[in-house]
């Protein structure tokens, strides 16, 4: 079962992907493994998709910081 998360920016629905994994992992505390089992991916491919978007790894990041996690890694 294919479990990664490719959405190419031009693509509408783009930041509705982006959104989704963000509210994903923000409802499981910033824990990357949890949001992407929640969403049916693998953690990196979930990592993976937001290392890709500057200003959604940043959000990402500031969830975990906001949980006491530390930083994902690229």
């Amino acid at each position: 079962m294919e479990r990664r998360l490719k959405v190419n920016p031009k693509n509408p629905s783009f930041y509705q992907a982006l959104a989704l994994v963000l509210d994903a992992l923000a409802a499981q505390g910033g824990q990357s493994r949890q949001a992407a089992e929640r969403l049916g991916l693998s953690p990196s491919s979930l990592v993976r998709f937001l290392a890709q978007h500057p200003a959604a790894w940043t959000e990402a990041n500031r969830i975990r910081r906001e949980a006491g996690l530390r930083p994902l890694k690229s």
